[in-house]
């Protein structure tokens, strides 16, 4: 710890003579502070810590914590004004004035919207259940007409301006990839209906394939949100193994995977910025 003694600016009801946590590699560096920046008026502080007595001009110091002073002194009527904000200028992590974790860029976590695959309702008959292995069988005679099919509800935590990225998970025993496609339409909250299927195949592997009987994962392009996105919104899917190559993704191309392709999962990543919302209905 170190104490920090503001020299040129007071407190608004005192003298500020606080407590820091200090890099102790670099004196200069906030890692942890105990008083209000934004309670502060006057920018230069002495911090007598680990080394010698440093002089650092809060604002123009960037790891400091006095962009804070930016900040407004209320959020959505709570009236608070404390704030701690961990990071730089644009990777940071930052408890509001409503005491809610939010993040942005670097800082933001990634997260599985989870889909067991065991759990998803079959439309048609080239689909079949392998309750021994607890998949879905996608079989070499699946058509457009074959699906599962989920409705997934997007977590308050998710950034509201970020893509999502759906995913299969499935076993691979030969060095093709099946013609997987997803169907999707994303229902926002308070607007009219979509009722129009977009189609998007889902065969980019990340793993390459060894031999044998592996777990794969097959990604698609992300889907971009759409304009009006917002809490709580709905994006329905189908999830298919396209033989014919029917649907204008794969453009008549025959699905070249020779056998039944036994499906595990279907989920979706997210980036997250919060943890959940500081509203029920709002960010």
């Amino acid at each position: 710890m170190a104490t920090v003694k503001l020299i040129n600016g007071t407190r608004k009801n005192s003298v500020l003579n606080s407590l820091v946590r200090v890099d102790p590699n670099d004196p200069k560096r906030f890692v942890e502070c105990d008083f209000n920046l934004m309670d502060v008026i006057g920018v230069v502080a002495e911090i007598r810590g680990p080394g010698n007595p440093t002089t650092i001009n809060l604002i123009n110091h960037p790891d400091s914590f006095a962009d804070l002073l930016n900040k407004p002194t209320t959020i959505a009527g709570y009236g608070i004004t404390d704030h701690k904000h961990m990071g730089g200028v644009t990777h940071y992590s930052e408890f509001d004035a409503t005491g809610h974790l939010t993040m942005a860029g670097d800082a933001r976590p990634w997260r599985d919207e989870l889909g067991d695959v065991t759990g998803l309702r079959v439309q048609g008959v080239g689909i079949t259940e392998n309750f021994a292995e607890g998949t879905k069988d996608f079989l070499t005679s699946a058509a457009l007409t074959d699906y599962l099919y989920c409705n997934v509800q997007l977590n308050h935590d998710k950034d509201l301006a970020t893509a999502i990225y759906p995913h299969v998970h499935w076993f691979q025993v030969e060095a093709n990839t099946p013609n997987w496609l997803l169907q999707y339409r994303w229902q926002i909250g308070g607007v009219a209906k979509v009722t129009a299927w977009t189609s998007i195949k889902c065969n980019t592997n990340e793993y390459a394939y060894p031999g044998g009987t592996i777990s794969q994962l097959s990604y698609c392009a992300p889907i971009a949100v759409p304009v009006g996105t917002g809490l709580s919104d709905i994006v329905q899917f189908r999830v298919l193994r396209d033989n014919a190559g029917a649907d204008a993704q794969y453009g008549g191309a025959a699905d070249p995977y020779t056998v039944t392709a036994s499906m595990m999962s279907f989920d979706v990543h997210l980036i997250l910025n919060s943890i959940g919302s500081t509203d029920q209905d709002a960010k």
